[in-house]
């Protein structure tokens, strides 16, 4: 069982502080009350928290409990249900559900003075697949604030998500870093097709000091093996980093992702490989006869991408519907 509470932010950002540090808001359809909020002491030294509220889902820490170091304290909106998924007894219950649209989540002391404060969202640049399609919303780096959209991403989707959903309540998140990763964002429009023998042009802005900058890409044509390549960026003086996937012949779907190496080691990603759509994609389309007949294409990448597309068919529905996971 999880033991110990809540977060400590702006006061004191050392060692010792106890975080906001995961939140599932929306489970999938027929999980309604599968919600909760987790606390972290990320420090080295005992935090008493007995007293410290959490605004937003109404909860408030009984007395006389301390979080020791790299103890969870997770509080959850139904208790029968939380054990029947994570196999584990929450810390405490809360009675006001939390919104499927965002809200913002605050955590006080005993004498109400303002720990942390995070406001999350269903809208991007928060992750989709938190908003009702199995993770929870994950916090990377402790040390940087909770209010900070590039802080948070979603919890791995774990081989089993189509029995249960995923996330971390109780334990270490999946995607916890010491620091924050680079922050990276695309500049300019995603073309979803290209055509035959056109190079793709792309531009990535990137915050904070990188060691090196790539777009890695896989390539995928009917009747053959994946083809996976990495290309170098290059910074110009504007500080932006380019480079050009090379064109493509037709009747292949280009799919890319870029990957930046911080000076301290950390790497960051976009999209996020937790993400519903880990990688960009364009097609680049071969030529079509002359009739007023719909065509659709099918590819298949290799017989791993085949089987997890055969499942995704026929669970999709079990898995995000209001008939999902067989309860």
């Amino acid at each position: 069982m999880y033991f110990t509470l809540m977060v400590l932010g702006f006061q004191s950002m050392k060692a010792g502080d106890v975080v906001i540090n995961e939140i599932m808001y929306r489970a999938p359809d027929d999980l309604t009350e599968l919600e909760y909020v987790e606390l972290w002491n990320s420090g080295s030294e005992s935090v008493e928290v007995g007293g410290w509220r959490v605004k937003g889902i109404g909860l408030e820490i009984t007395s006389g409990i301390s979080l020791e170091p790299n103890e969870f304290f997770v509080a959850c909106r139904n208790a029968e249900l939380f054990q029947r998924i994570y196999h584990d007894k929450p810390n405490a219950v809360f009675k006001k559900s939390l919104s499927n649209g965002g809200e913002r989540l605050t955590l006080v002391n005993a004498n109400g003075d303002l720990l942390e404060s995070v406001k999350y969202d269903d809208k991007a640049p928060w992750p989709d697949s938190a908003d009702g399609k199995s993770a929870s919303l994950e916090r990377i780096s402790p040390l940087h604030e909770a209010d900070l959209t590039h802080n948070w991403a979603p919890s791995n989707l774990s081989s089993t998500f189509g029995e249960a959903p995923s996330g971390t309540p109780g334990k270490i998140n999946s995607v916890h870093q010491k620091n924050l990763p680079p922050i990276l964002n695309q500049v300019g429009e995603i073309p979803s097709m290209l055509e035959a023998g056109s190079e793709l042009d792309v531009t990535l802005k990137v915050k904070g000091e990188v060691s090196q900058v790539e777009v890695l890409v896989t390539i995928i044509q009917p009747g053959q093996s994946s083809k996976d390549i990495s290309i170098e960026m290059n910074r110009d003086h504007d500080g932006l980093f380019h480079a050009s996937i090379p064109g493509q012949a037709s009747d292949c779907i280009v799919r890319y992702r870029f990957k930046a190496i911080g000076t301290d080691g950390i790497t960051g990603w976009l999209p996020h490989p937790n993400a519903l759509r880990p990688t960009f994609s364009s097609y680049v389309p071969g030529d079509l006869p002359d009739s007023g007949i719909p065509i659709m294409h099918f590819i298949s990448a290799n017989e791993s991408v085949s089987a997890n597309f055969e499942t995704y068919r026929t669970q999709s529905g079990s898995r995000f519907g209001r008939s999902g996971f067989g309860f």
